[in-house]
């Protein structure tokens, strides 16, 4: 069983680095910080937070994306209130 977990734990690790990259999309921030704040992984959010705030002072968001990161964040009220 325990081989298992650090199996999964080494096939989601990229999920998780791929906020430190350089061609990292707005989307891809928002639901990693969001994941951060909903799952109290304690990994680097403020400089994580303020590439995302860089992202979107530099280039807004699609239609399609603000929907997806609004719906994310009704969800997220809803469930944990």
């Amino acid at each position: 069983m325990l081989a298992n977990n650090a199996t999964a734990r080494k096939s989601v690790l990229p999920l998780w680095l791929r906020h430190l990259a350089p061609d990292v999309r707005t989307p891809e921030l928002f639901v990693f910080l969001h994941s951060t704040l909903f799952t109290n992984i304690q990994l680097d959010f403020s400089p994580t937070l303020l590439h995302l705030l860089e992202h979107l002072s530099i280039e807004e968001p699609e239609a399609r994306e603000w929907t997806m990161m609004a719906a994310i964040n009704i969800g997220a009220l809803l469930e944990y209130g």
